[in-house]
Parts: C-alpha cells; structure tokens; sequence
C-alpha cells in the first residue's frame, strides 16, 4: 500500500472535519484559492500553516504533518545534520546523514517519523518558497527519485553535493534536471538520495539546543 501524502492527509482530514469540498475549507480559512489548492497538489507547508489546518479540521499539527495523531503535544528533537543549497554548490561529501553527529538539533512541537532529519537551507535561488536559515525536515531513508519527478525535494548529486531543487526528468535515463525558482536549471545530475521535504520551519521560528546554540534563529 502507498505511502499517504501530506496533500492526501490535507483531503482526507478536510473531508472528516465535515469539509466536503475545498472550497468549503478556503472560505473557513479565509485563504487564497491558489493557495489552498496547493496545499492539496502537495505544496510544501511550513508549521504555521499545519497548525492552522489542524484548528481547522480539529486535528493535532502531526496529523497533517506525518499521519499521527497521538502525541501529548510535547516537544521533540530532530537532528540538524547539514545544510542544503538553495543557490551555489556546497560540498557535503565530509558530511555524513549520520543522526549520532548532527551539526545541533532542535525542538519541534509535533511527533516525528523515526527517521526524521533536519537540513538548514543556505541560499535564495528557492525563495519565495523558501528563505535562506530555514530548515527543512525530511527522511533519512529518501524515496524512489521517480515519484520525486515534478515535486520539490532535498537531493543529494554523486558529485557529493546536496540541493533543495524541484527534480524533472533529464535527457536521459537516470540523470535529472534541478530547476530552481529563479535560478538557471541544472541539467542532467546523477542523484544518490532523494527525499521530499515533509515540512519547513521558518527562520526565526526555530532555535539551536546543542552544539552551543550554533546558527540559533530567535
């Protein structure tokens, strides 16, 4: 059986809530159409925004966020293991997705998948989707990069370097395009690891607990 997507949960939460169709949700919510339908298309949602769907569908953020729903609401520790280019190369062969010697850690308020782990994005090539000192949290364990194709995702290349890119299909089989919102495209990258990102705290919205609160955000 598929694995159920964030958008799959955003439907299906909806539809139990007693929101029979999107549109009911968009007026509760008070958002955009286009805002809401890519939510539902798979868009990234950041935390606020799982926390503002979940008041709405009477749920708990990580039900949305990760399809579970019995959590006392405490804080948990995810595991910052690197960062990830959103604009130039940065080298990451030293660094290993390696959860006993992450970079720092930090607390979020929602339950985590057991491999859960957190990248800080470096650059503006992603923006406005994404802002340079967020931090993405995805999956250690990467998915198949052909259900990736057309969606964005955390990607590592073999040339020992990590991307947050929306991945398309190269000229050939096995390689694939990087496309970045306003950057040029790169062409034709053999990917190693693949692993949509699951959700995004802002910058400013997450704070360092180890590692001397390195790259803390307040």
């Amino acid at each position: 059986m598929a694995k159920e997507s964030v958008a799959e949960r955003i439907i299906r939460l909806r539809k139990k809530a007693g929101f029979r169709f999107a549109s009911d949700a968009i007026k509760a919510l008070g958002v955009r159409p286009t805002t809401y339908y890519g939510w539902e298309q798979g868009a990234a949602i950041d935390t606020d925004t799982a926390a503002r769907l979940a008041r709405l569908f009477n749920v708990r953020p990580e039900a949305i966020l990760f399809g579970t729903g019995d959590d006392e609401g405490r804080y948990h520790v995810v595991p910052v293991i690197g960062i990830i280019s959103a604009g130039g190369s940065i080298e990451t062969m030293s660094e290993q997705i390696d959860h006993s010697t992450p970079l720092f850690e930090i607390e979020v308020p929602f339950q985590l998948p057991p491999d859960a782990l957190a990248l800080e994005v470096r650059g503006d090539s992603m923006y406005p989707r994404y802002d340079n000192g967020d931090v993405i949290i995805c999956r250690k364990t990467g998915d198949d990069v052909d259900i990736i194709v057309g969606r964005e995702a955390a990607v590592a290349t073999d040339a020992g370097n990590r991307y947050l890119k929306k991945v398309l299909r190269g000229t050939k089989s096995g390689l694939y395009d990087l496309e970045s919102h306003n950057a040029p495209p790169m062409r034709d990258q053999r990917l190693v690891w693949v692993s949509p990102v699951n959700t995004v705290i802002r910058s400013g919205q997450w704070r360092a607990i180890t590692a001397g609160n390195r790259s803390a955000s307040t």
